[in-house]
């Protein structure tokens, strides 16, 4: 390597050694990827006012539906109809959004309590930590999903509930439920094991009962995660 002084003679202030070669070092890391298609959810809510949709006989030319109506039962501002301080609404009184579907890849529900989407927080009583990735319990409390698999034009008969057993904190304090009617019946599980409805229907949920202290987690130690998993009609 050659090192040369760069200034003027009398200029020793000036002067700079410089490596006029450098050694250049590359290093490659290599990191494996996992991506997982997730659930799709289909929603819809209801048009409310007059105004005709195209191709629709329920809501067709005549009265009383016309061309170019306006939804005034929500305040949207800058709008001459719907914008009147006063007359129209602050907020939206439009119905709420109805689920009208839940397509899971290859038939398979899979949970990493990564967000809240499947939480039934009506009855959910447990701890769903999206910090942490972990279901917690205490004794009486209850994990309950919303809809995690809907077809209306498929029946459910049978499913499958998976959750790896080293990610479960006391494994005897809980107990496993599936309802394939819109929780109208939820049916003991096992782990594992294949269960076979004795009241089919359309809409599946879960539903996990602590009869003490309980945890499962999601990640394991070293940030491998191990998703909870329903297998629907397999």
């Amino acid at each position: 390597m050659t090192n040369t002084l760069l200034g003027t003679v009398g200029d020793t202030g000036g002067l700079k050694d410089v490596r006029s070669d450098v050694d250049q070092a590359f290093r490659f890391f290599n990191e494996t990827l996992k991506v997982q298609e997730h659930s799709a959810i289909i929603k819809a809510r209801d048009i409310s006012g007059n105004s005709l949709i195209w191709g629709n006989t329920a809501k067709a030319w005549g009265s009383p539906y016309v061309y170019a109506a306006v939804i005034t039962n929500a305040f949207i501002l800058g709008n001459t109809a719907a914008g009147i301080l006063g007359s129209s609404p602050l907020g939206s009184s439009l119905s709420a959004f109805t689920i009208y579907g839940v397509t899971n890849p290859n038939g398979v529900w899979k949970e990493a309590l990564r967000t809240t989407t499947f939480k039934d927080t009506t009855n959910t009583t447990a701890t769903w930590d999206t910090t942490n990735f972990r279901w917690s319990f205490t004794t009486g409390q209850i994990i309950q999903t919303s809809l995690i698999s809907y077809n209306e034009t498929v029946t459910i008969v049978n499913a499958t509930l998976n959750i790896e057993s080293s990610q479960i904190t006391n494994p005897s304090n809980l107990t496993y439920y599936l309802s394939a009617d819109d929780g109208t019946n939820f049916e003991q599980v096992t782990l594992g094991t294949q269960h076979v409805f004795t009241n089919t229907g359309k809409k599946l949920k879960l539903k996990i009962v602590a009869s003490g202290t309980a945890q499962i987690d999601i990640d394991d130690s070293n940030d491998y995660s191990y998703p909870v998993e329903v297998k629907v009609n397999q």
